[in-house]
């Protein structure tokens, strides 16, 4: 009895690729960072985006973060997650 594949070779190559990327992101993350946190300058590093805009989604609690006394962090798992459930239209 042989097992049937019922994915069309793009989409288990897509599936496949995501796969890894899922499980290689926690791993660079402790590569770059010790304890998996980055400051606020670090995320819009990697974000390439603006301090006002990360400003503006941690005040609506869109993004996910924490704080270590007064200081803003982000773990790069939860944002690496926030990136996938939130992409629009990318190939």
């Amino acid at each position: 009895m042989k097992a049937e594949i019922s994915l069309e070779l793009d989409e288990l190559v897509e599936r496949t690729a995501q796969r890894v990327v899922e499980l290689l992101l926690p791993m660079l993350a402790k590569e770059k960072n010790t304890d998996g946190l980055m400051t606020i300058k670090e995320l819009c590093e990697y974000l390439k985006v603006k301090q006002s805009w990360v400003y503006q989604q941690v005040y609506k609690d869109a993004l996910p973060h924490c704080k270590v006394g007064n200081k803003l962090r982000f773990k790069m798992v939860e944002i690496s997650k926030y990136i996938e459930e939130n992409k629009q239209g990318l190939a």
